[in-house]
């Protein structure tokens, strides 16, 4: 668990990509061909800036906006990328796992790593979810049939890996459970971040490494402290038992803390759209002050697709305050409200008392619409992922998990073992350094005390 996950993210944008970064204010990251090349600016306080501004906005100056912003066609590939590394890396340690297996010395059965597998029950993460009992006691599907459970002779290549999109099923059914995970003290801000740290976790690495329901875990263990509601272990550990119905040690939960940090680059602040909807939700009062109970209503509806839009990839794609507005337009399209929220962006920003009416073209209001469209549309469109689905690649996940991440396997304990010895010799080195360190000073006060005798 001490290894440094895999796979490092490549966070810089490349120049077939649509991400912006030719100018300070250009922060749309539209991800769409229509985009223009010089959108207009959106910051946190939803006003739109000069493209001739060439102070950073506030957002600007963020790892979020520096590190964590991606073309959907970006987005695809690193998840592919890690899929792919991961597959080559489990392959390879499964066949060094099977070559040690075959000259490791006799073992009782159920030491065996094959015997283990074979005739081990469903796995940790299955038998705590709700999960069919006829599924249960169901037969090994045929993929088990794998060198991992002692079937066929075959080799690792004859294992069924998981997809990139099979992985990100498994990874988003987890993030939605992180929303229904019944704590009272977990707040919708605390969810969000963590949400937001699994997603950014598993750009680097693979479910066949790391479950997501133990990265999901310590994404809500270290999103506490993140969001100043830091709980300790034996309280989050019991809470977690009575929850989740997973007992996690503080070790365990340590290592998965580690992990997910340094594959986050130690950048633990997320910028979510809620403070943004609030802001808008007061502007609007200022503008519309006969419809504050209308507003009001638009800002209720608005969490609820905020909530939802934490559960697509719109982070990656657009900021903060961009998501707040397209939720706040689409709430007000609601039929029991019927709010022209798009009147309301036009006499913002070009209206006869706008302060912004010499800065904002009719081109950059298109833009923006533009871009509230795509955000809207992937709300509309995101459907909960599939239970079932999300069991059935639970289950595959059985046969291509990294055998050197199971402390029953061959090569994790031999790993460990070398680990042992690495530091039994560097131990015994620095005790001989010390021992030699401590003659050598001995003969010199020695020397010293001789020669303070002779001269006397």
């Amino acid at each position: 668990m001490s290894q440094t996950p895999a796979n490092p993210l490549e966070s810089t944008s490349t120049s077939n990509t649509t991400t912006i970064n030719s100018a300070p204010n250009n922060a749309y990251n539209t991800s769409v061909t229509s985009a223009t090349t010089n959108p207009s600016t959106i910051s946190t306080t939803s006003t739109i800036q000069s493209s001739s501004n060439s102070k950073k906005q506030l957002y600007e100056q963020t790892s979020q906006y520096r590190n964590w912003r991606f073309s959907k066609k970006r987005l695809k590939d690193l998840r592919e990328q890690a899929n792919k590394s991961g597959v080559e890396r489990v392959k390879k340690n499964m066949t060094e796992d099977l070559k040690l297996a075959e000259t490791a010395p006799p073992k009782s059965q159920s030491s065996s790593p094959i015997q283990h597998y074979q005739n081990s029950p469903l796995p940790q993460s299955l038998q705590n979810s709700p999960l069919p009992a006829s599924l249960q006691n169901s037969p090994r599907p045929s993929y088990t049939n794998s060198p991992r459970y002692g079937g066929g002779g075959g080799t690792p290549e004859d294992v069924q890996f998981l997809t990139a999109d099979e992985e990100l099923v498994i990874c988003q059914y987890y993030e939605m459970i992180i929303q229904q995970i019944p704590a009272t003290g977990f707040s919708e801000q605390l969810r969000a971040t963590a949400i937001v740290f699994m997603k950014r976790f598993y750009l680097r690495n693979t479910v066949m490494d790391y479950h997501p329901k133990m990265i999901m875990l310590a994404s809500l263990f270290l999103a506490a402290k993140c969001e100043n509601s830091t709980i300790g272990h034996e309280e989050f550990r019991a809470l977690m038992k009575k929850t989740s119905r997973v007992d996690l040690a503080k070790e365990t939960l340590f290592q998965l803390e580690l992990a997910l940090s340094q594959s986050m680059n130690y950048e633990y602040a997320v910028h979510h759209p809620h403070k943004s909807a609030y802001g808008l939700y007061l502007d609007m009062q200022s503008y519309y002050s006969k419809d504050i109970k209308k507003i009001q209503k638009i800002y209720e509806k608005s969490k609820e697709h905020i909530k939802q839009s934490l559960l697509t990839d719109l982070t990656f794609f657009y900021q903060p305050s961009q998501i707040a507005m397209g939720c706040m337009r689409l709430a007000s399209r609601s039929p029991k409200i019927a709010f022209d929220f798009d009147a309301y962006i036009r006499e913002k920003f070009s209206g006869a008392q706008s302060k912004h009416s010499k800065d904002v073209s009719e081109q950059q209001l298109k833009d923006l619409f533009e871009i509230l469209d795509d955000i809207e549309k992937t709300i509309e469109s995101y459907t909960p992922v599939d239970k079932k689905k999300a069991q059935e690649y639970d289950l595959k996940l059985r046969s291509c998990k990294n055998p050197a991440k199971d402390p029953t396997s061959y090569i994790s304990q031999k790993r460990k073992a070398i680990e042992k010895e690495e530091r039994e010799a560097k131990r015994l080195k620095k005790q001989a350094a010390n021992k030699a360190y401590q003659e050598e000073l001995e003969l010199v006060f020695l020397n010293q005390d001789n020669s303070f005798k002779s001269e006397h």
